[in-house]
């Protein structure tokens, strides 16, 4: 899941506005199918690449359990449509932030290829309005943090704050995971 937030967050800081996923399904490779046109070297390569070794890309398994990366995208869904700016001090930290009317929230990837670690994050949020807000903060990691009957994720942190124009709060930031920490309004 971490893998594939950086990359959209790489993808949306080129400037790229359309893209898709290229799995919603993991998907079984039937020999006798492709028989009638691929070689058979064809057909010994996909027999090892879908059923052999499968990749896992997709958005849900071929047993029908939904996988992390799903999660990924029903946070980018929720996360608002006015890109706010963001910036990381670490550079295993990526970070995108939007607001909607009556919330701002802020997706953390933490990822580095060689040697993630986990990282306590200090998030900042300006130009608030002041007042009663719900914190709300949703984590995909080695924990599996959602129903996997409504597909709603379980945040790790929900309670109320009461902030100024300016308002920080520290989340973990396990390696390879991804945070959406959001302030909605209360009034």
């Amino acid at each position: 899941a971490a893998l594939v937030a950086a990359i959209i967050f790489g993808m949306l800081d080129a400037g790229v506005d359309w893209s898709f996923y290229y799995h919603i399904w993991d998907q079984v490779f039937y020999r006798e199918q492709f028989r009638d046109f691929f070689s058979d070297s064809g057909l010994s390569l996909m027999v090892r690449h879908w059923n052999e070794v499968p990749h896992r890309f997709g958005l849900f398994g071929v047993d029908e359990r939904v996988r992390p990366q799903y999660f990924v995208y029903q946070m980018l869904s929720r996360l608002g449509e006015e890109r706010v700016e963001a910036q990381s001090t670490d550079q295993d930290l990526r970070v995108l932030a939007a607001r909607k009317e009556d919330a701002v929230s802020v997706m953390i990837v933490n990822l580095n290829l060689r040697s993630s670690r986990d990282n306590i994050v200090t998030t900042t949020f300006t130009n608030l309005r002041p007042g009663q807000k719900r914190l709300v903060v949703q984590r995909i990691d080695k924990d599996h943090r959602w129903h996997a009957d409504d597909l709603e994720m379980i945040p790790v942190e929900c309670r109320e704050v009461d902030t100024p124009t300016e308002f920080q709060c520290q989340v973990l930031s396990p390696a390879d995971s991804v945070a959406m920490v959001a302030l909605e309004d209360l009034e």
